[in-house]
């Protein structure tokens, strides 16, 4: 069985879902939500919020795989950026707590992916990645 959370970045509202898997069958959903910053704070402070807020979810349902939308590159260049800055922090966030999951003994793996909202996709790169 795995924890799979899905992660929309972004600078503003951070999307997120949480299923459980295993090899066969559907996955069950667990829960997902959205962080939403404070609109006028600069950028550094809503990056801080996004962190903080994923890492509370991420403690709370501990999952196995993190799978983090991937950045595309849009005609507005700032834009681009400050969404990769988000997915810098987020990557981070996961880094991280791949290192304390490993501590506890703990297998966890960090998946980079083009993620659509789509239970289809997210069936696909289960089957993938859960051993057999």
């Amino acid at each position: 069985m795995a924890i799979v959370m899905g992660i929309d970045p972004g600078t503003r509202l951070v999307g997120y879902g949480v299923v459980e898997a295993e090899s066969r069958g559907d996955p069950r959903y667990v829960g997902g939500g959205t962080i939403r910053t404070t609109a006028k704070g600069s950028m550094a402070q809503r990056l801080n919020e996004v962190f903080i807020g994923l890492e509370e979810q991420v403690r709370h349902f501990q999952p196995d795989i993190l799978a983090v939308e991937e950045a595309f590159v849009g005609r507005n260049i700032q834009s681009t950026m400050r969404l990769g800055e988000a997915r810098g922090v987020i990557l981070l966030l996961a880094a991280l707590e791949v290192v304390l999951a490993a501590n506890q003994e703990r297998k966890s793996i960090l998946v980079i992916c083009y993620l659509n909202a789509v239970l289809q996709n997210l069936r696909l790169l289960l089957r993938w990645s859960l051993p057999r």
